[in-house]
Parts: C-alpha cells; sequence; structure tokens
C-alpha cells in the first residue's frame, strides 16, 4: 500500500501586492466583481490580474517585470517574507500602475499610481482621503449607472462646461448639507455622475408653524434637506502622454479638490448661480440648469470663475 510522507519543510510566499477596496457611498468592504489589473508604469503590456483571497482583499504573488531581481536565496516572488525579505524587497520598489475595473457597472473604473513591491495592503495618500475612516481600503465612486442601495441619497447631475458645451469628464462633485460634506463623487467620460451618500440626520422642525396654522406635512418636512453642490474640474483626458493608462488617474480626480470651485449655473442667460437643492426622503434629486422658467436643459452648466 502506498502512503503519502508530508515533508517536514514547508514553502512560504509573500505577496508583494495587495489592495482593499471600500464602497465610498455605504463604507462597505467590496470585493464582488471587481477585476484588478496591475502593470510596470514603464511597460503597459507586461499585466497579470490578481486573484481575490478569502478575506476579501486582491493580491499578487509576482510582480511582471520584477522577476529576475534576486532576494536572498531565490526570487522576489518566493521569498518567506520576513524582516529580511521586505528589508531587500522594499529597496528594489518600482513605479506601478493597478487598473479597477467593476463587471457589474456599479462603480467607476480607475487607474491607481503606486510603487510595488509594497508591505501590506496599499492605500490612497491621507491628504488625498475622505473624512471617513479607510482602515487601509481604497473607495469606490458610484457611476452614474448604479441603481442607489437603500437608505442612501441621491445627486444625479450631467456636467458640461458653459463655454464650449463640452462633458467635464472626471470633475468632482462635492455634496454640502449645512456648511458641511456630505458626499462626494466623479463625473465619468460623458460628464455624467451620482453622488450617493448617507442622508443627513433629520432636521430639527418646531413643533407647530408660528402663524400657529396647522403643517398638513410634518413628515415631509422632517426629512427633507437642502443641499449645495460644489464642482471642481481639472484637465484629464484618455490621451494624455503623461500616464500610461486610458483610465483616470484615481489621485489627479482626487487632487481636483484642491483646484478652486467652477461656477454652477441655475440659468445659463442671464447667467445666474446655482442656489440649494432640495432632497427628499427616498428621492433623487436631479440638477439641471433652467432655460427658463418652465423649461429645463438636460444638464447642468458650469463655468469658471
Amino acid at each position: 500500500m502506498n502512503s503519502l510522507l508530508r515533508s517536514p519543510d514547508r514553502v512560504t510566499r509573500a505577496a508583494l501586492f495587495g489592495i482593499r477596496f471600500r464602497d465610498e457611498a455605504t463604507g462597505a468592504e467590496i470585493s464582488e466583481g471587481l477585476k484588478v489589473t496591475l502593470f510596470p508604469e514603464s511597460n503597459p503590456k507586461l499585466r497579470v490580474d490578481a486573484f481575490r483571497t478569502r478575506s476579501g482583499a486582491f493580491a499578487a504573488m509576482r510582480l511582471p517585470g520584477l522577476q529576475h531581481l534576486a532576494s536572498g536565496g531565490g526570487t522576489l516572488d518566493n521569498g518567506e517574507g520576513d524582516e529580511e525579505f521586505w528589508t531587500e524587497a522594499l529597496g528594489k520598489s518600482r513605479p506601478y500602475v493597478v487598473e479597477v475595473r467593476d463587471l457589474h457597472h456599479r462603480f467607476l473604473a480607475f487607474a491607481l499610481r503606486t510603487s510595488l513591491p509594497a508591505h501590506g495592503c496599499i492605500a490612497v495618500a491621507p491628504e488625498l482621503q475622505s473624512p471617513l475612516p479607510t482602515a487601509h481600503r481604497v473607495p469606490l465612486f458610484s457611476a452614474p449607472t448604479r441603481p442607489a442601495p437603500s437608505a442612501i441619497g441621491v445627486i444625479r447631475v450631467e456636467l458640461r462646461d458653459a463655454k464650449n458645451r463640452a462633458p467635464l469628464a472626471g470633475a468632482l462633485v462635492r455634496v454640502e448639507h449645512e456648511g458641511e460634506e456630505i458626499g462626494y463623487g466623479f463625473a465619468d467620460e460623458r460628464g455624467k455622475a451620482a453622488v450617493m451618500f448617507p442622508y443627513p440626520e433629520p432636521t430639527r422642525q418646531r413643533l407647530a408653524p408660528p402663524d400657529g396654522s396647522h403643517d398638513t406635512q410634518p413628515a415631509r418636512r422632517l426629512f427633507d434637506w437642502d443641499l449645495s453642490l460644489r464642482i471642481h474640474w481639472g484637465v484629464w483626458g484618455p490621451e494624455s502622454p503623461t500616464r500610461s493608462s486610458s483610465l483616470p488617474d484615481l489621485g489627479d480626480l482626487l487632487e481636483q479638490r484642491n483646484l478652486p470651485a467652477g461656477r454652477a449655473l441655475s440659468r445659463l442667460s442671464p447667467r445666474l448661480d446655482l442656489g440649494s437643492e432640495k432632497l427628499l426622503l427616498g428621492r433623487e434629486t436631479v440638477v439641471r440648469t433652467k432655460e427658463s422658467d418652465t423649461k429645463e436643459y438636460s444638464c447642468l452648466y458650469v463655468a469658471r470663475h
């Protein structure tokens, strides 16, 4: 009878790349339906797909373009992951690009520049992150095709340049309530954006109107909010010679926050600034520029100051 002899030796392989994702709208960790691809910034043809781990992270044991770099007794993709290994591996890091796509079309696709190998999961630079706890999870932003999750507010908008009517691809859309940001997102290549966020706390109401009349819609008044929009946009395009991916770069998108906000218009001629927009519980709000008192354009026009 044959018997299987177990060797006391064990093979340990360190993951040279790891990443986790969260839904910026809900805070939930996301892994199902995502495709993560990485390649050296200098050679986009050397691509490898990351695999999803049991814990919901994405990882890669081998990095294209680094197989020839020796580490100790072997190569970087079969090291034991001890302190000596990482000291040597991190000294050989190179610029890589990570592309993220959602096969279910819930989230916008993007590229992320980083240096690999990396010890632990990579993250967005702290100064570019939202105020929400990140726990080293890269944010995913809702695509305009995404249906709203339950108990989530939605602002939908199609952004166009007031000067040349071109779509504002990649523009940053910030939603504020009572002067505080409650959500943000980005426009796709057509200028369409869906910003999703948890509803703000209910607005406190007086028990009765000051004139003593009876309020017939107290619940509706309790669950509506006045919101304002801030639109920031820079110059981005897939033909950019400084980027090796055709997808919008997440760092570039987030850095638009440092640019002055554009002038969102409620009327195009004469130009009038957009005021507050009403959000009702259970209803999506679509923001558009008005052509007249009774007619709206299909988009929101934004001008530079």
